[in-house]
């Protein structure tokens, strides 16, 4: 079986749950256990062993589900360029702007990851903004195009690039954490 034979067989009904997850470097090795979905009364295990992983917080606990894909936001900061939105007026609205910018961030995540992570923490985000101009967030392309759509109506911005990440990662989705890795192996455990 494979990861991706795997991702389809598990739903959130089956009981799953990560028993141990051992990390490595840039490996993380993960086992899962759940109901059988050919046969509810027996349980079964898997051995995941994650390669060329570039963020995690996969730890014990339960875990009804295990998705893998390469479409989520947690992505976003490991597959696209990245650059910094800077702002160059000040907004009639300051906790405006900082407002439309949590919800902009809050919609796209869904609490994956917090928004302190991007937007500019060197101080208080409304007393940045009434400097009138400035750094205020950093990160991915897409999510920055998305906070500068958000606030157009408020503030003047910008974005300039930076780097762009290896890329070719894939995050595994439990309930409450992830693997973003490049590859997967998967062994059924017995016993």
């Amino acid at each position: 079986m494979n990861i991706e034979e795997l991702s389809e067989a598990v739903y959130e009904d089956l009981n799953g749950r990560i028993v141990s997850a051992d990390h490595q470097d840039d490996r993380v090795t993960l086992v899962y256990e759940c109901d059988y979905w050919e046969d509810p009364d027996k349980r079964v295990s898997f051995l995941l062993r994650c390669s060329e992983v570039a963020e995690t917080t996969a730890c014990p606990g339960v875990s009804g589900d295990l998705w893998w894909t390469s479409e989520h936001p947690l992505l976003l900061n490991h597959n696209h360029q990245h650059g910094s939105l800077f702002f160059t007026s000040k907004p009639a609205n300051l906790h405006g702007v900082v407002g439309v910018l949590y919800q902009t961030h809050e919609d796209l995540f869904q609490g994956w990851r917090p928004l302190r992570d991007h937007i500019n923490h060197c101080g208080k985000t409304h007393e940045i903004l009434a400097s009138g101009n400035g750094l205020l967030a950093r990160g991915p392309i897409p999510l920055l195009e998305l906070y500068q759509k958000s606030v157009q109506r408020l503030i003047k911005t910008n974005i300039v690039n930076s780097y762009t990440p290896d890329g070719g990662c894939r995050a595994i989705i439990f309930e409450d954490s992830f693997v973003i890795c490049k590859e997967v192996e998967v062994s059924q455990q017995t016993g």
